[in-house]
């Protein structure tokens, strides 16, 4: 969990000779991260999953977030949204109210990994 484990035991296990496949690992657990929960409530976790694209010799991030209910984590939290003209277009959204610091401790630790290639100045 982020904000309880130490970030600095992650680690990135690079792709093997002719795999592009990599992943985080947890080196004092000894074991593979497969996500981070960034805020655990009573009924439900904030989770974010990601994966890492190998693209021009670099490691990319792509993030997935979603709300799971905590007795089945694979089931993913539904929410009905009132209709509204400003909704109308909304495909999908996952607060991370409960989870904002978590998140940004996470993205925090990722832009100090010299393995992954984040953007670090304003993408506009």
């Amino acid at each position: 969990m982020v904000g309880t484990d130490e970030l600095k035991d992650i680690q990135i296990n690079p792709p093997k000779e002719n795999s592009s496949f990599c992943w985080f690992y947890h080196a004092r657990r000894k074991h593979l991260i497969k996500y981070f929960v960034l805020s655990e409530q009573p009924q439900v976790i904030v989770r974010c999953d990601v994966r890492l694209i190998v693209k021009d010799g670099k490691l990319i991030p792509r993030f997935n977030f979603s709300k799971r209910r905590r007795e089945s984590p694979k089931d993913v939290v539904e929410e009905q949204l009132e209709r509204t003209e400003e909704n109308l277009l909304v495909k999908a959204s996952v607060d991370l109210d409960t989870a904002s610091k978590h998140f940004w401790d996470l993205m925090s630790y990722f832009q100090q990994m010299s393995e992954l290639d984040i953007p670090t100045e304003n993408s506009r």
